[in-house]
Protein backbone atom coordinates (compact mmCIF):
# COMPACT_ATOMS: atom_id res chain seq x y z
CA UNK A 1 0.00 0.00 0.00
CA UNK A 2 1.35 3.41 -0.97
CA UNK A 3 1.61 6.39 1.30
CA UNK A 4 -1.33 8.74 1.50
CA UNK A 5 -1.68 12.52 1.72
CA UNK A 6 -2.21 13.99 5.17
CA UNK A 7 -6.00 14.47 4.98
CA UNK A 8 -7.00 11.64 2.66
CA UNK A 9 -8.00 8.96 5.19
CA UNK A 10 -8.75 10.83 8.39
CA UNK A 11 -7.45 13.96 10.13
CA UNK A 12 -3.98 13.59 11.61
CA UNK A 13 -5.32 14.43 15.08
CA UNK A 14 -7.58 11.37 14.96
CA UNK A 15 -4.74 9.22 13.66
CA UNK A 16 -2.49 10.37 16.54
CA UNK A 17 -5.14 9.40 19.11
CA UNK A 18 -5.60 6.03 17.37
CA UNK A 19 -1.86 5.33 17.40
CA UNK A 20 -1.56 6.31 21.07
CA UNK A 21 -4.45 4.04 22.08
CA UNK A 22 -2.84 1.13 20.25
CA UNK A 23 0.48 1.81 22.00
CA UNK A 24 -0.98 1.71 25.53
CA UNK A 25 -1.52 5.46 25.70
CA UNK A 26 2.01 6.79 25.40
CA UNK A 27 5.04 6.96 23.15
CA UNK A 28 7.98 9.17 22.25
CA UNK A 29 7.54 11.92 19.68
CA UNK A 30 10.17 10.36 17.40
CA UNK A 31 8.33 7.01 17.40
CA UNK A 32 5.04 8.74 16.71
CA UNK A 33 6.55 10.70 13.82
CA UNK A 34 8.08 7.55 12.34
CA UNK A 35 4.74 5.73 12.59
CA UNK A 36 2.90 8.61 10.91
CA UNK A 37 5.53 8.93 8.17
CA UNK A 38 5.08 5.27 7.29
CA UNK A 39 1.44 6.01 6.48
CA UNK A 40 1.40 9.64 5.29
CA UNK A 41 3.73 11.03 2.65
CA UNK A 42 3.71 14.69 3.67
CA UNK A 43 3.93 14.65 7.47
CA UNK A 44 6.81 16.64 8.98
CA UNK A 45 8.00 17.22 12.53
CA UNK A 46 6.57 20.74 12.35
CA UNK A 47 3.15 19.42 11.28
CA UNK A 48 3.26 16.85 14.08
CA UNK A 49 4.03 19.50 16.70
CA UNK A 50 1.14 21.69 15.50
CA UNK A 51 -1.23 18.73 15.82
CA UNK A 52 0.17 17.84 19.25
CA UNK A 53 -0.36 21.43 20.39
CA UNK A 54 -4.00 21.31 19.27
CA UNK A 55 -4.57 18.01 21.06
CA UNK A 56 -2.87 19.26 24.22
CA UNK A 57 -4.95 22.44 24.32
CA UNK A 58 -8.05 20.26 23.90
CA UNK A 59 -7.00 18.23 26.98
CA UNK A 60 -6.72 15.01 25.01
CA UNK A 61 -2.97 14.45 25.36
CA UNK A 62 -0.13 15.55 27.58
CA UNK A 63 3.33 16.33 26.21
CA UNK A 64 6.22 15.94 28.67
CA UNK A 65 9.75 17.05 27.86
CA UNK A 66 12.23 14.34 28.79
CA UNK A 67 15.32 16.15 27.53
CA UNK A 68 16.27 18.48 24.71
CA UNK A 69 14.35 17.49 21.54
CA UNK A 70 12.79 14.41 23.17
CA UNK A 71 9.18 14.36 24.32
CA UNK A 72 6.79 11.77 25.70
CA UNK A 73 3.23 12.01 24.43
CA UNK A 74 0.54 10.48 26.66
CA UNK A 75 -3.22 10.23 26.41
CA UNK A 76 -4.82 11.95 29.38
CA UNK A 77 -6.84 9.70 31.67
CA UNK A 78 -9.64 12.27 31.71
CA UNK A 79 -9.54 12.94 27.95
CA UNK A 80 -12.96 13.66 26.44
CA UNK A 81 -12.92 10.46 24.36
CA UNK A 82 -15.75 7.95 24.37
CA UNK A 83 -14.71 4.72 26.16
CA UNK A 84 -16.43 2.54 23.56
CA UNK A 85 -14.31 4.21 20.88
CA UNK A 86 -11.13 3.44 22.81
CA UNK A 87 -12.21 -0.18 23.34
CA UNK A 88 -12.93 -0.51 19.60
CA UNK A 89 -9.45 0.79 18.77
CA UNK A 90 -7.77 -1.53 21.26
CA UNK A 91 -9.55 -4.55 19.81
CA UNK A 92 -9.00 -3.56 16.17
CA UNK A 93 -6.68 -5.89 14.28
CA UNK A 94 -4.71 -4.71 11.28
CA UNK A 95 -5.76 -6.22 7.99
Amino acid sequence: MGKLGTWKVQPINNEIVTILVRHKGEMLDSELLRTLQSKYVDITRNTLYKCLFTLEVSNIIEVIRLRQNKYKISLRKDAPIDESFIDTLKNYTKS
